[in-house]
């Protein structure tokens, strides 16, 4: 019977093990390459090609933007916009949207927000390295920041087009934020691409500002460009050919 008890115990113990195991491999996946970008579906509403009426920040803070998708370094591939602005800028919603899920987490000794925003239920909005969100949102994520940048759902709260978000002196050293949009019916030239195939994250991004009507879309292309530093635009979702 002992013996019996003791065998148990040990298959337990190996079984808790594996789980541990396991879940620790998926994190630093994950951190490494976001997978899908999840959704909040319970109060979507549904539309494909939604109108984005709103600057996403002052544009004459702007000073360039490397368009999705680029290389930082050789071997670092990003699928979002990469924002060069001067100095602390505004955050606004391009249009009426609700926070659904969100980090807190720390890079380079400060801590960052990464935020995402339903405005359809195929479309979702995403900030990252967010200094100062406002008091509503900063409530909803945890105190305490932790180690990476993965996401977790909140209490879904909803804004307008326009509304301030909160404020950014982006990342520390090189002084930029990050803008992506997602479509879920869309799929990009990764999708085929084994080793970004399975990231939703990366199938399903989309320019981020095919939204706003061509006036406003060309304020954001008269800054493109297609190196900056270490960084150098791949085969890009926007207009410019790098």
């Amino acid at each position: 019977m002992k013996l019996k008890s003791e065998l148990i115990v040990a298959a337990v113990l190996m079984i808790i093990g594996f789980v541990l195991w396991h879940m620790g491999n998926t994190s630093e996946q994950e951190a490494t390459h976001p997978t899908k970008p999840n959704s909040h579906k319970e109060s979507c509403i549904t539309n494909v090609q939604p109108i984005f009426s709103h600057h996403i920040t002052d544009i004459d803070l702007v000073d360039s933007i490397v368009p999705p998708f680029f290389w930082v370094g050789d071997s670092d591939l990003k699928h979002t916009a990469l924002m060069n602005t001067r100095g602390r800028v505004p955050l606004y919603l391009p249009s009426d949207a609700t926070l659904f899920q969100g980090s807190h987490y720390v890079s380079e000794g400060e801590d960052h927000y990464l935020l995402d925003f339903q405005a359809s239920c195929e479309i979702i909005v995403s900030f990252d390295h967010v200094t100062e969100p406002i008091d509503e949102i900063v409530a909803l994520l945890p105190h305490e920041a932790q180690s990476d940048s993965r996401t977790e759902f909140v209490e879904p709260l909803e804004m307008h087009a326009g509304d301030l978000i909160g404020y950014t002196t982006g990342t520390i050293n090189a002084k930029n934020w990050n803008f992506a949009v997602f479509n879920s019916v869309r799929s990009n030239h990764l999708v085929d691409h084994s080793d970004y195939s399975e990231y939703e994250k990366y199938t399903t991004a989309v320019c981020p500002f095919e939204y706003y009507p061509d006036v406003m879309r060309d304020e954001y292309e008269n800054v493109f460009i297609s190196d900056f530093g270490d960084v150098r635009v791949d085969k890009q979702l926007c207009s410019l050919d790098p």
